[in-house]
């Protein structure tokens, strides 16, 4: 039969595609070429799923494979044949990493510090416990329903924020809409202004005249058209601070009566003199000293006035007495 031959060969390259990949997953990828490599020991509290054959990768890349997996003490010791060309360092450190979901595993060894020594064939690679798979699928378990929870509760928020419960954004639109019908009726402060047009006729007349009033004050017109326009004011003031600045200068120089005063200290020598006398007077005043301290201290003066005083009295009561016999008394006189 035509086309049998091709059809067979087909066949036979399919199928033996087919046996291939059976091999290499039962044999867990091994490769041939690492049967002289170097044998080195770790061991896992789990194997988490590791097997006979899955690879062994020194920071991602292919350098052996598991060559044996057993109960040791409580924990799992795993055989690892590595290429001999990779460098173990003894701070290297083996972790079981997931290839995928699906259960494919591999050991990863780090490159340790490079100044730390090479670890000899044989020798037990240091190992930290890595993830498991289901712990990581029991977190994302938590994850996926707590995210589940939070949706729930932003969906019923946005169904009460939109709903027709008191307070929602239906109640909002609705009197937004009231108050836009209101506006658009003149009512209200705003409705007013949206409405009446008198605001807008009296701020068109209020820049109309401050228009006017600039108008004039640039043509100079006014008082502050004047210091807008004309610089007379500017040049005496000018003037005034030049002057001023003279008389300083004079103050500073001592020249004057106030330049004296600023500069010369003998007013204030004098002053002082003066001042001393005068506590000097003073303090004599307040011992009773002179005439001015005995009219002060001495109440011997003060009481003599008291006593002149009652005896002017006295003089001016009794003439007062002896007033109706005066015109006897000159009678008297004239007939003797």
């Amino acid at each position: 039969m035509k086309g049998s031959a091709p059809i067979k060969v087909g066949l036979f390259f399919i199928v033996g595609i087919a046996i291939l990949l059976i091999a290499y997953e039962l044999l867990g990828g091994f490769d041939f070429f690492l049967s002289s490599g170097a044998r080195y020991t770790t061991a896992f509290q789990s194997a988490n799923g590791l097997r006979v054959g899955d690879p062994v990768r020194l920071s991602g890349v292919d350098v052996g494979i598991i060559t044996d997996l057993r109960l040791a003490d409580q924990t799992i010791e795993v055989d690892l044949r590595v290429n001999k060309a990779a460098a173990i360092r003894a701070d290297s450190v083996a972790t079981i990493k997931f290839t995928s979901l699906l259960g494919a595993n591999f050991i990863d060894l780090t490159f340790g510090t490079p100044s730390a020594p090479l670890l000899p064939p044989g020798s037990r690679i240091p190992s930290k416990e890595g993830a498991d798979l289901n712990t990581i699928v029991a977190q994302a378990q938590e994850l996926t329903s707590s995210l589940n929870k939070n949706q729930q509760k932003f969906f019923d928020q946005i169904n009460k924020t939109l709903g027709a419960e008191e307070g929602g954004l239906k109640d909002t639109v609705t009197n937004l809409n009231g108050l836009l019908t209101d506006i658009r009726a003149g009512k209200g402060t705003l409705g007013r202004l949206v409405t009446d047009d008198s605001l807008y006729v009296e701020l068109k007349g209020s820049f109309e005249q401050l228009n006017t009033i600039t108008q004039k004050m640039a043509r100079g017109e006014g008082t502050l058209g004047k210091l807008v326009t004309d610089e007379t004011l500017y040049v005496r003031l000018s003037d005034t601070l030049d002057n001023l600045q003279q008389i300083t200068k004079k103050v500073s120089g001592g020249e004057g009566t106030l330049g004296k005063l600023v500069t010369d200290d003998s007013l204030f020598v004098e002053t002082k003199a003066l001042a001393t006398s005068l506590n000097a007077v003073m303090k004599k005043i307040e011992s009773g000293e002179g005439t001015l301290g005995k009219l002060v201290m001495d109440d011997a003066l003060y009481q003599e006035a008291i006593d002149g005083l009652h005896q002017l009295k006295k003089t001016a009561e009794t003439a007062e007495d002896l007033a109706p016999l005066t015109p006897i008394l000159a009678v008297g006189s004239t007939l003797f």
